[in-house]
């Protein structure tokens, strides 16, 4: 692995550095390229770079570079990079901002945060950099960075947690808005109402300040460090209103809008609790897996007796009895008895496995037919199941954008996949076969099919390598696929489509699950989403139409807030009608 040093001239502004980062990042065996703009320098990080490609690209760019070093540097990217949780995030806006903290951290490599798991996936060069340092500067940037192994242990309940501490609020804020909207309706309506801006100012602080004081505290912490946020809008908007009602209530001649505030606080409250919900789907396919982890293990002693002991307590080198319809307690190999073995919690085929004498057998998978005994080979971290666990994770923490242009395949045959496969290929979209397969059996198939490319003997890691490859390419990538093993690539693609069929966590994994094993469905899936995008883009033209027209009446004064939330509601209305004609849609 090499790092090229480049000196630069030519960049004026932000955005050159940008666009020269990505017109960089675009070069084959480039994996990381950070652009300076005060230093003009670049730094560039890969496998296989050629210096004179690199200032070409410069140049292509419409920039001047000259090369000042290549250093060699070893490459234990794979080793140091690591999974965090992230709190204090409620945004997309604010995953960027967490990224870009710990990209200015030297000795940063890569860093990719997902706003949906909570998690930063970061790659080191531990001689450059400590978890300290990139804990700082995530705190600097207004979020927390956990770097404690034990507080990322998090409980599987955590989510659950979560869920009901927002739907809480969600109630407390609506119990106290609700009735404070329909007096403000009905003093809008010249009904005299008693102390009306002491209720509201009282009401109003309680929905803002007390239910909804992390809101206040994330939005002003943003503020203080100058990394703006959909919260900053958000605090900006409900402090604004009620200093409204504190201004009214001093004899200032300014209407009253506190209760205002308190509904903004309400409407983001139920965003809050809808996103919470969605978060909390989101790690299950990581939660299942966990789950199907083995409780007990039949310890095999070395006088031959069998004892029944934690699975967790199990080492490298024990010997354990597995009796038929039991699950197999750790990664191993038989070295007494055959049997056949259910594999299809992990490879998504039904049809068991014969397992002899010698043959590996995976940690969690059903012994059928016979007792066996097997040597672990394999426990906590190093087995199959740990291993996933890790990847889908990792996949998580760095998936990309929604794009239809380059898709993988899984390697069974199913019915109408020949005929699945033209279709794609009438489509302009190129078919890929990453597979555990022999070649030979790869081939034969690909061949049958007419899938373009096909590569075999793959593990789960090698799979996701193939995936991450490809988008490095710049092409986007969908992959099907239905058994455990697939999950991790499912997870990394644009993406991910279950087949029906298939495991639990396959389905977990991937975006779409198709309903049955039908390939064809895939292309629906593909037109279906181009109908929808279309539908998006209608959808932002007329939510921009809308502001365009209502923010100046609003301006001038002559709108006020409420028929501007009714005029919203009835936005949102129009919105939903449009997207619901797409039921009508033929595929």
């Amino acid at each position: 692995m090499e790092k090229v040093n480049l000196y630069l001239e030519g960049m004026n502004c932000a955005s050159c550095a940008l666009s020269l980062e990505k017109a960089l990042k675009k070069v084959d065996g480039v994996e990381t390229a950070n652009v300076n703009l005060v230093s003009e320098k670049a730094t560039i990080v890969g496998i296989g770079l050629k210096a004179d490609v690199l200032i070409q690209t410069v140049k292509n760019a419409g920039y001047k570079a000259s090369l000042d070093n290549i250093e060699k540097i070893q490459d234990n990217t794979k080793q140091n990079t690591k999974i965090y949780q992230v709190n204090g995030m409620s945004c997309a806006a604010c995953a960027i901002n967490v990224e870009k903290a710990l990209k200015k951290v030297p000795g940063v490599i890569t860093a990719s945060v997902n706003i949906a798991t909570e998690k930063a996936s970061v790659t080191i060069d531990p001689n450059i950099v400590s978890e300290r340092d990139m804990a700082k500067a995530v705190q600097m940037a207004g979020y927390e960075l956990l770097i404690n192994q034990d507080k990322q242990s998090l409980n599987q309940d955590d989510s659950s947690q979560k869920l009901k501490k927002a739907k809480l609020k969600m109630i407390w804020a609506w119990v106290i808005t609700g009735p404070l909207s329909v007096l403000m309706i009905a003093h809008m309506s010249a009904i005299a109402i008693p102390y009306f801006s002491e209720i509201s100012l009282i009401a109003s602080f309680i929905v803002i300040f007390i239910v909804g004081k992390s809101l206040i505290k994330s939005g002003f912490t943003a503020i203080v460090h100058k990394s703006f946020s959909m919260d900053v809008l958000i605090f900006l908007g409900v402090c604004a209103s009620y200093l409204s009602g504190i201004l009214s209530a001093l004899g200032g001649q300014i209407a009253d809008y506190s209760a205002v505030g308190a509904m903004i606080m309400g409407f983001y409250l139920i965003g809050q609790y809808l996103e919470a919900k969605a978060k909390g789907k989101a790690s299950e396919a990581i939660k299942k897996l966990i789950s199907m982890s083995p409780k007990t293990a039949n310890l095999v002693e070395k006088d031959g007796s069998i004892v029944s002991i934690d699975a967790k307590n199990l080492v490298v080198g024990d010997v354990v009895l597995v009796k038929p319809s039991q699950q197999i307690p750790a990664d191993g190999i038989i070295v007494e008895g055959n049997t056949t073995v259910d594999e299809s919690m992990v490879t998504g085929e039904f049809l068991p496995k014969t397992k002899n004498v010698g043959d590996r057998v995976i940690g969690s998978c059903i012994n059928q037919s016979g007792a066996i005994k097997v040597r672990v080979t394999g426990v906590g971290e190093d087995t199959f199941l740990a291993q996933m666990v890790k990847l889908v994770e990792q996949a998580m923490g760095t998936k990309r954008k929604l794009s239809w242009i380059y898709r993988a395949f899984k390697d069974t045959l199913k019915e109408n996949a020949k005929k699945a496969i033209l279709e794609l290929k009438n489509m302009n979209i190129r078919t890929v076969m990453l597979t555990g397969d022999s070649q030979s059996s790869a081939k034969q198939i690909a061949n049958i099919l007419g899938i373009d490319e096909v590569y075999y003997n793959l593990l789960p890691q090698e799979k996701l390598e193939y995936i991450k490859k490809f988008q490095q390419k710049a092409h986007v990538v969908a992959m099907v696929g239905d058994g455990i093993n697939d999950a991790p690539s499912l997870k990394q693609a644009n993406i991910g489509i279950a087949i029906g069929t298939g495991t639990d966590i396959a389905k977990e994994a991937s975006d779409i699950t198709l309903v049955g094993s039908d390939l064809e469905a895939v292309a629906k899936a593909i037109k279906l989403s181009k109908a929808t995008f279309n539908k998006i883009k209608q959808n932002l033209f007329w939510a921009f139409f809308y502001n365009m027209v209502a923010i100046p009446i609003a301006a001038l004064g002559l709108l006020h807030p409420a028929i501007a939330e009714a005029a919203m509601a009835a936005s949102s209305v129009n919105v939903v009608t449009n997207s619901l004609r797409l039921k009508k849609y033929k595929l």
